[in-house]
């Protein structure tokens, strides 16, 4: 995707809901129809540092693994053909794409809020179709704008949604920390619509591990860099309707020992 045009976002946009509202599910939902995208505050789930630090811990593993094989997974320069495997992926210098199980956290992939979201958006029957832990390490560089995943049909952009990602933040997400931003609106833009004018940008910051970001998967949106010194983890699940799955983001190869 070219670069585009962008204009940033005022915070007070109307694409925030708190739990304590009475219809956050149904303001949620109908923020995700018309913006592709919504930041869910106060939503208490998991212990956040506990995790964090099985996080950390999954990333040394990674690393190691990385550099046994000679690949290079922090100043990757540019041009340089990036790795894909079944469970770990690069995206763009400094930044690592990390599977992550999460059968041992139904209290957050199935919490009673983001269940009655994604039910309202997906059916009933949707399922969890992909998780995994970006981790964007200090120096990283901005991704270019993407979206996760293409339309199903090129020729009708504004079809329902058939993904829905979210963002769980391990640690507070900064701007500092490189939190992302997203283009509302653009999951119903073509391809050629997106490059050929000017967009509004929002970037929500600060995003502490309390909230949670969900949005369409076709949505443009992109990595900020990470000026800090520290790697930010961000925990993210793929909900789908039953159908679908994901089968451009990974490759075939896996890079870590398949636990038996």
């Amino acid at each position: 995707m070219t670069s585009l045009s962008t204009t940033l976002l005022p915070q007070n946009e109307p694409l925030h809901v708190y739990t304590s509202t009475i219809n956050a599910s149904e303001m949620a939902s109908q923020n995700l129809s018309e913006y592709g995208i919504v930041q869910i505050h106060e939503l208490q789930t998991i212990d956040t540092a506990d995790f964090a630090k099985s996080a950390q811990d999954t990333l040394i593993q990674v690393i190691a693994a990385l550099e046994a094989k000679g690949l290079e997974y922090k100043h990757q320069k540019e041009g340089t053909t990036s790795f894909t495997f079944s469970d770990v992926a690069s995206r763009d210098r400094g930044r690592l794409d990390v599977r992550y199980n999460m059968t041992q956290y139904t209290q957050l992939t199935n919490h009673p809020l983001i269940h009655s979201i994604i039910t309202s958006t997906l059916g009933k029957d949707y399922k969890v179709a992909l998780s995994g832990i970006v981790y964007s390490l200090a120096g990283s560089v901005a991704q270019a704008w993407h979206r996760d995943g293409p339309h199903l049909s090129p020729n009708n952009p504004t079809a329902p949604t058939h993904a829905i990602t979210c963002f769980f933040p391990l640690i507070d997400v900064t701007e500092a920390r490189g939190s992302p931003q997203f283009i509302p609106s653009s999951h119903h833009l073509s391809d050629e619509e997106s490059n050929s004018a000017e967009h509004r940008v929002v970037q929500f910051s600060p995003l502490p591990p309390t909230d949670v970001i969900m949005f369409d998967y076709r949505l443009i949106h992109r990595g900020m860099p990470n000026t800090g010194q520290d790697t930010r983890p961000l925990l993210y699940v793929v909900y789908s309707k039953p159908d679908w799955n994901d089968d451009i983001n990974f490759g075939t190869e896996f890079l870590l020992p398949v636990k038996s």
